[in-house]
């Protein structure tokens, strides 16, 4: 029976999110599915058959960028219909749009170090930095302030590095506490120097396949420091959750931000404080 074997979760412009479910594992042909958040329910928005989708980024409700089967793909009604985008220099790792048009990522094929910018809503990439190491999420809060985990994969250790020129140049802020062993599966910032990071748990290494119980780890003082905020609650192996800053002006950092929480066909969950509580939704349809 073919199984699921990799999934991601991404909010849009207005907090409302996107998920991507891949299945592949013993299935003869693999099949990316994407679902949108509407009316208290996933529903389905598209199904590919031959990939999957290693990353989202939703600028706005219905404009989305997804990394789907290794190439880049843009889609202007959320999800439904999309269109593959050929840069000669294309990214391969996370997204981080500012916009619908301007947007900056991660990895390319032959630099998992690489940071991209595209000015043209994907069609055109130039390269800002080539770190030593690979970028495993990547946030830009606005045009000049960006944030990148990345890890060393001789010490496998992963590191908070932030740039204030958007993007050129580099300065490392902190290490990821506790680190060894995981693997970061998102990074959300603002631009006041609040944060969240999501840790997950797995096989050693840089590239680790994280399992949950995935730890919600925040900042208030722009990645110089680090404490643990929350767990992720969803007792699965595969689960994902993303986060957007809803800047209530609480006093702590973490309350700060909405997030949902999902292990795949499952009732996700919705958090308005960071993570310290959750609520359960509905279901698929």
């Amino acid at each position: 029976m073919c199984g699921q074997d990799n999934l991601s979760l991404a909010p849009g412009a207005n907090g409302e999110p996107h998920l991507a479910l891949n299945f592949g594992a013993g299935c003869t042909q693999s099949v990316a599915q994407v679902y949108a958040w509407a009316q208290g329910r996933w529903q389905l928005a598209k199904a590919w058959e031959g990939g999957g989708v290693s990353d989202m980024a939703w600028p706005s409700g219905g404009v989305g960028y997804l990394l789907f089967n290794g190439a880049l793909a843009g889609t202007d009604n959320g999800g439904r219909g999309s269109s593959q985008l050929w840069p000669l220099l294309a990214p391969t790792g996370p997204l981080a749009p500012l916009n619908v048009h301007h947007l900056l990522a991660a990895g390319a094929l032959t630099d998992p170090g690489a940071v991209l910018d595209s000015a043209d809503g994907g069609a055109t990439w130039s390269a800002l930095a080539a770190l030593q190491g690979d970028v495993l999420d990547i946030d830009f809060p606005n045009a000049t302030k960006g944030y990148v985990a990345l890890c060393d994969p001789q010490s496998d250790v992963v590191k908070l590095e932030v740039s204030v020129d958007g993007g050129h140049t580099w300065s490392s802020r902190s290490t990821l506490p506790n680190y060894r062993g995981g693997d970061v599966s998102g990074l959300w910032m603002t631009s006041g120097g609040d944060g969240l990071l999501v840790t997950t748990w797995g096989d050693p290494g840089c590239a680790g396949s994280g399992v949950s119980p995935a730890t919600v780890w925040a900042t208030d003082d722009g990645g110089r420091s680090c404490a643990k905020a929350a767990r992720v609650p969803v007792p699965v192996a595969l689960s994902t959750a993303s986060f957007v800053s809803s800047r209530s002006g609480s006093t702590s950092a973490s309350d700060d931000w909405t997030g949902w929480s999902e292990g795949g066909q499952d009732h996700p969950k919705l958090t308005f404080n960071g993570g310290r509580t959750w609520e359960e939704e509905l279901t698929f349809t």
